[in-house]
């Protein structure tokens, strides 16, 4: 994910043409906002539902069909900053199940709750979105821009590969709650705040050869894609 993240950089870049103060500010401010969103839900602190909330759900599914319009940013990556990748993916994997089995009755509750909200966002996200970034690339390029790629280098904060997750302890603040005996042990491992740790140089050296292979794949696709014109500028919008 980060070479694939980070793969979006040089593309969003060359669109800029040309960095002025005002893509600068903008940078700033998207590298801001993803960071903070990185490291609250690193911390396992959420103001949100539960992750498999209806709501939650189809804000996941507007933010993960956005980033499929902006350029370089990775909607599996939101979906893992929301805290909903791994519901998702089990939501799927248990109506999958039970289509095999043909037990219909257990895929109507993942079916519900979780990919029909997604899917409403999906479908809601790609209105949304690509009529705002239509709108804002004509009227604010450069400073668009900035965000995007503020965002991106961003994103990085959120994916640092040497971590894990830590059981919480009472006392802890963890979803908004306090923890006690009774709810750490109710609390899913895939639920508990996580930590850094030191990587030894093996898993340091698969790590750097995971966001080359990344990298290079964004590229690739990129390279393939439909010749962007650079930023007037003189205009500060795309043509």
């Amino acid at each position: 994910f980060i070479g694939l993240t980070l793969g979006g950089v040089p593309v969003v870049w060359q669109m800029i043409d040309r960095a002025t103060i005002v893509v600068w500010i903008g940078a700033i401010a998207g590298f801001v906002i993803m960071a903070i969103v990185a490291v609250v839900q690193s911390l396992g602190v959420s103001t949100t539902a539960a992750s498999d909330s209806l709501p939650l759900m189809f804000v996941a599914g507007l933010v993960g069909a956005g980033a499929m319009i902006l350029p370089g940013i990775s909607g599996g990556y939101l979906m893992l900053v929301l805290g909903v990748y791994v519901t998702v993916l089990c939501a799927i994997d248990t109506v999958w199940e039970a289509v095999k089995t043909a037990g219909l009755s257990q895929a109507i509750d993942p079916a519900l709750t979780v990919i029909l909200p997604l899917g409403i966002g999906v479908l809601a996200g790609i209105v949304v979105v690509s009529n705002a970034l239509k709108w804002l690339l004509v009227r604010y390029a450069r400073a668009t821009l900035g965000v995007l790629l503020g965002l991106l280098v961003g994103a990085v904060v959120g994916l640092w590969p040497f971590q894990k997750p830590a059981k919480p302890v009472v006392g802890q603040l963890v979803k908004g709650q306090v923890m006690t005996e009774q709810r750490i042990s109710e609390l899913d491992r895939d639920e508990w705040p996580t930590r850094t740790f030191t990587p030894e140089i093996g898993q340091v050296a698969g790590a750097l050869v995971m966001v080359l292979v990344g990298f290079a794949a964004t590229a690739t696709i990129a390279r393939f894609g439909r010749e962007r014109k650079p930023v007037p500028a003189d205009e500060g919008k795309i043509q």
